[in-house]
């Protein structure tokens, strides 16, 4: 008896303890990307939103990868029509980072889905010029 109530204990610990590590994973992708649903993410993509908000990357470059995981998994809230766009240390905003990429664009005039794929590219890793030939060819096919 005493080892049944002992296991019962145990795993009520267990399953409370990761209904919290749960939590905390969820208000941690919330802070980098409000618009994810949590419960779309697959685990293999919560582990890798945790690994990327836990590497040495800005805090832009993160939301921008975390987006981008979220838009891959489809786990985007589509009636959040907010687009969320870092403004870090340089105090720099979306359209006048995508002329750094592509001058003849007007970023008021693209939809959600191209703001947050061109975002997931220009706050991504690579160099310049790799990052400029995905830009065009996303606003080829946007």
């Amino acid at each position: 008896m005493k080892r049944l109530m002992l296991a019962t204990a145990l795993t009520a610990a267990t399953i409370s303890g990761a209904a919290f590590a749960n939590e905390a994973q969820e208000v941690e992708i919330e802070t980098f990307a409000p618009n994810v649903s949590y419960e779309l993410l697959s685990e293999d993509a919560r582990l890798q939103i945790s690994n990327i908000i836990a590497g040495g990357d800005s805090y832009s470059e993160k939301q921008s990868k975390v987006t981008a995981v979220a838009l891959n998994e489809g786990a985007l809230i589509e009636n959040d029509t907010t687009v969320y766009v870092p403004a870090d240390a340089g105090e720099t905003t979306f359209a006048s980072d995508l002329k750094d990429y592509e001058p003849s664009v007007d970023a008021s005039e693209l939809d959600k889905q191209t703001k947050l794929r061109l975002s997931a590219v220009m706050y991504g890793s690579g160099t310049h010029s790799e990052k400029a030939s995905q830009v065009k060819a996303i606003l080829l096919n946007s």
